[in-house]
C-alpha cells in the first residue's frame, strides 16, 4: 500500500507520498502564501510533525521557487520539526547558463521594482540554506523517478527548446531592468537604486548556487538513492532558525507593479519565468490493472469526518495523479500535449491537482477525465461562482469528475493505493 496525503496549505500545495513497506517518502512542494502560512502551520503543523514526518529518508520535488510552493516545508525544517531532505529534484533548466542568467536578471529586477514600490525585497535566504548542502538532481520532460511500485513521469520542462526561450527572456529582462533603473533613479535617487542592484547581484549568485543541479538525470531509482549514506542528512537543522515570513513574494511584487507602476510587461515577465523554471509530472503505477480499490478520505482539520468514498482503478489508464504546477499559456499547452501522447487522446487520471492560479479551467485540461480534482486554495481565493455552486466539495454524479475538493485551510485528501 502507498499512502498519499494532499495537505491543505492555503494558497499553496503539499503532497506527501509514503512508499509501500518503507520509511521513505517523497514530498512535492509545500508552501503557503505569507498571510496564510501561520494559520496553515496552526492547522496541520502537529500532523506534519508527528503523523507525516519524513524523518531522514525523503526526496523533495520542488516545482518552482515561488514562496507559496516551498515556505511550509522550509519552515518545518528550520523549526527543527523535519530533517533536511537527502535529495532535491529541480527543473533541469537550472543547469543552463543562459537560463540561470535570466533568473539572475529577474531577481535583480524584482529588487529594483520592490524598491520603487517601497516594499521589502523578496525572500530567498531560507530556500537557499535548505537546498545548498543537499544532493540536487535536474530533470526534464520524459525523466522517470522510480518510487517502488509507482514512478514520477516528468511532463515539463522540455529537454530541448527551452534555452532559446531563455535567451529571448534574458534579452527582455535586461531591457526592462535598464528602464527600471532609469525610473528608479528618478524616483529614489541613484544611491538607493544602485544598492538594490548590488544586493540583487549578490543574492542571485547565492540562490543560483543553491539551486544548480549536480547532475541532470533521465532515470533514477529514488529508493536506492535514499539508501545511500543513510546518516548524511539525518540530523535536524542546526543553523539560523529565523524564517522569512514577512517578505513579499516575487508574484506579489510584480502584481503590485501592474497596479502602482502601470506596467503589464512586468507581470508577463514574471509569468514567463514561472513557465520556464517549473516542473510538472504525473504519478504512474508500474504496469496496468494492478489497482483493485482506492479508498479516499476527505479530512476536515485532519479528522476523517466529512466524506469517505471508494473509487475503483482505471482499466484504461495508469495515471494516478496529474500535477501541472502553476504552468500557463503555451507551456501548459505543450505539457498537456505531451501527456496525451503518452496516455491517450482522452486520458484519465484519478486525481488532478489544480493550481490556485486557475489553470484547472483552461481548455487544455478539459479533455482529461479526473475522478477527483483537488484545488489547494485559501477560501477567499476560490472564485465566487464556484463557492456558490459547489461550496467546498460536491459530488458530480455522471460528469467526468466525481468529486471536486476545495482545500481552504481545513480540507486535506488522504489516499491509500493498494497494488
Amino acid at each position: 500500500m502507498h499512502y498519499v496525503f494532499l495537505a491543505p496549505t492555503g494558497w499553496g500545495f503539499m503532497l506527501l507520498h509514503k512508499w509501500r513497506d518503507s520509511n521513505a517518502m517523497t514530498v512535492t512542494d509545500g508552501g503557503s502564501y505569507t498571510s496564510c502560512l501561520q494559520p496553515t502551520l496552526n492547522a496541520i503543523g502537529g500532523f506534519l510533525q508527528h503523523e507525516a514526518n519524513p524523518h531522514d529518508r525523503w526526496a523533495w520535488i520542488l516545482s518552482h521557487i515561488d514562496y507559496d510552493h516551498y515556505s511550509l516545508t522550509v519552515a518545518l525544517i528550520k523549526a527543527g520539526l523535519w530533517s533536511k531532505p537527502k535529495i532535491v529534484v529541480l527543473p533541469a533548466v537550472y543547469s543552463s547558463k543562459v537560463c540561470r542568467e535570466a533568473l539572475e536578471e529577474y531577481h535583480k529586477l524584482a529588487l529594483i521594482v520592490a524598491a520603487m514600490l517601497r516594499l521589502p525585497p523578496p525572500s530567498f535566504r531560507d530556500l537557499a540554506e535548505v537546498t545548498s548542502n543537499t544532493k540536487r538532481l535536474g530533470v526534464g520532460q520524459g525523466a522517470r523517478l522510480y518510487a517502488r511500485e509507482l514512478l514520477y513521469h516528468i511532463l515539463w520542462p522540455p529537454t530541448s527548446g527551452i534555452w532559446p526561450l531563455c535567451e529571448k527572456l534574458l534579452e527582455r529582462l535586461r531591457g526592462k531592468l535598464n528602464k527600471a533603473m532609469v525610473k528608479c533613479k528618478k524616483m529614489l535617487g541613484e544611491k538607493v537604486c544602485r544598492e538594490a542592484m548590488e544586493r540583487g547581484e549578490l543574492e542571485a549568485g547565492k540562490l543560483l548556487e543553491a539551486l544548480e543541479p549536480e547532475e541532470v538525470v533521465e532515470v533514477i531509482d529514488l529508493d536506492r538513492e535514499l539508501r545511500i549514506g543513510d546518516a548524511e542528512n539525518s540530523e535536524l537543522y542546526r543553523g539560523d532558525q529565523w524564517i522569512e515570513t514577512e517578505r513579499p513574494t516575487y508574484g506579489y511584487i510584480f502584481i503590485e507593479a501592474v497596479q502602482e507602476l502601470k506596467d503589464e510587461e512586468l507581470l508577463q515577465l514574471h509569468r514567463d519565468i514561472v513557465n520556464n523554471f517549473s516542473l510538472a509530472y504525473t504519478i504512474e503505477q508500474r504496469g496496468r490493472n494492478h489497482i483493485r480499490i482506492l479508498p479516499f478520505k476527505v479530512l476536515n482539520h485532519l479528522i476523517p469526518c466529512i466524506l469517505k468514498i471508494r473509487c475503483y482503478g482505471l482499466a484504461s489508464s495508469n495515471s494516478l495523479l496529474l500535477y501541472p504546477s502553476d504552468l500557463g499559456g503555451e507551456a501548459l499547452t505543450q505539457t498537456i500535449r505531451y501527456y496525451k501522447q503518452h496516455y491517450g487522446h482522452h486520458p484519465q487520471t484519478i486525481i488532478e491537482v489544480a493550481a490556485h492560479h486557475g489553470n484547472a479551467y483552461t481548455s487544455e485540461l478539459q479533455g482529461i477525465t479526473s475522478l477527483i480534482v483537488f484545488l489547494p486554495r485559501c477560501n477567499r481565493h476560490v472564485p465566487k461562482a464556484l463557492r456558490r455552486n459547489f461550496r467546498y466539495w460536491q459530488l458530480f454524479g455522471d460528469l467526468s469528475v466525481c468529486l471536486g475538493i476545495y482545500s481552504g485551510h481545513m480540507y486535506g485528501l488522504e489516499v491509500k493505493i493498494w497494488l
